[in-house]
């Protein structure tokens, strides 16, 4: 299960994970409630036998579920926590900026 959250979480971050500014507000209720909603449906979903329906779920989170509104809102709101080093939040504009300086030194 561990591998398949960090895997989903790599949408958010493509794999470098900023400092978060981890409070009551970091994902909002309602963008939980869809996560919720696409949760539980992957639940519902015939499975081998033995396999974890709850990885599974989470699975299609990153496959079957990766356009959907509800899956890329949990993503919206955790860019919008990324912080710098002082703990200031930082702009969309800046976090960016960050990420194409980045690419370009190889990381």
């Amino acid at each position: 299960l561990a591998q398949e959250l960090r895997s989903f979480l790599n949408g958010a971050f493509e794999g470098s994970y900023p400092k978060l500014d981890i409070g009551p507000n970091l994902i909002a209720e309602e963008s939980l409630a869809g996560l919720v909603e696409v949760l539980l449906h992957g639940i519902k979903q015939p499975l081998p036998l033995g396999d974890d329906a709850l990885v599974a779920a989470v699975t299609m989170l990153r496959n079957e579920f990766a356009e959907d509104e509800r899956v890329t809102q949990i993503f919206t709101d955790l860019e919008q926590a990324v912080v710098d080093g002082e703990g200031e939040m930082i702009e969309e504009e800046e976090l960016e900026f960050e990420e194409d300086a980045n690419e370009f030194a190889g990381g």
